[in-house]
């Protein structure tokens, strides 16, 4: 049986910081210390509220849940 420890969770943004040559150059930006009940859709809105403050523009908006596996 195995069990969760140490979960963490993260918002990362991430936004087309130039064009070269037809392809888009993303730069992310990630914010820790998310709430792991955070919904979905609660992150996805506060994500574009977030965007609307960056003269860049929006490309991805990924939820990264990590946790560490141990046997009990």
């Amino acid at each position: 049986m195995s069990e969760r420890i140490n979960e963490t969770c993260q918002l990362q943004l991430r936004f087309v910081n130039e064009v070269v040559d037809g392809r888009e150059m993303l730069v992310s930006r990630t914010l820790s210390g998310v709430k792991l009940a955070a919904t979905d859709a609660s992150l996805l809105q506060a994500a574009m509220a977030l965007s609307m403050l960056q003269t860049k523009v929006l490309k991805h908006v990924n939820r990264v849940d990590r946790a560490e596996l141990i046997e009990v």
